[in-house]
């Protein structure tokens, strides 16, 4: 009894590793005990992140996203054609190209889902994962692919009308020069 009682005692100058060992044990388990509960906040909320954008492909969200670039594409267009100046009417064709792809882009960025790192996923969420980038590619096939083409031959048909002189190689330059400052701002 006196042996339990001084390897046991808080304070025990005699057996001390115990009191050491309990101590450690007791923080490492309220560490790990918070971790758990960060993890389990961040799998829920990607969770609630992938059902949103999955309801967002299915009800067509991201679909009149794309419908309201290439609407505003083709104004921004018209506009350009009933610039006087060729020089700025070239302008005004480069920026309107540069705009729709940018929101297009953006469509595709919001759209894009990463799963969050050091948090392990449940088979049920991993199937709605996979489910998820499945659904998303045949978006980006089937309607982005498309709307990007779209901007290519609208602006293409645009500038053939118009006395602005765009060629492939200054689209190219100009598109090659935006994602080298937006590289730059990130």
């Amino acid at each position: 009894v006196q042996v339990a009682a001084d390897f046991f005692r808080e304070g025990s100058s005699t057996f001390g590793r115990y009191d050491e060992r309990r101590t450690e044990l007791l923080r490492l388990d309220k560490a790990k005990r918070a971790r758990d509960k960060h993890v389990s906040v961040r799998r829920a909320e990607f969770r609630k992140k992938i059902t949103q954008r999955s309801l967002d492909l299915s009800g067509g969200v991201a679909s009149e996203r794309v419908a309201s670039t290439l609407a505003t594409f083709g104004r921004d267009l018209k506009a350009a054609e009933s610039e006087g100046d060729p020089d700025r009417a070239a302008k005004s064709f480069l920026r309107a190209e540069s705009a729709a792809r940018l929101r297009l882009t953006t469509v595709k960025d919001d759209f894009r889902i990463t799963a969050p790192r050091g948090v392990g996923l449940s088979g049920a969420l991993r199937k709605d994962v996979e489910a998820y980038r499945d659904e998303c590619d045949s978006f980006f096939q089937k309607v982005l692919g498309p709307a990007y083409q779209n901007i290519e031959s609208l602006l293409g048909q645009a500038t053939q009308g118009s006395k602005a002189g765009i060629n492939r190689r200054v689209r190219f330059d100009n598109a090659i020069e935006e994602v080298a400052s937006t590289a730059r701002r990130n």
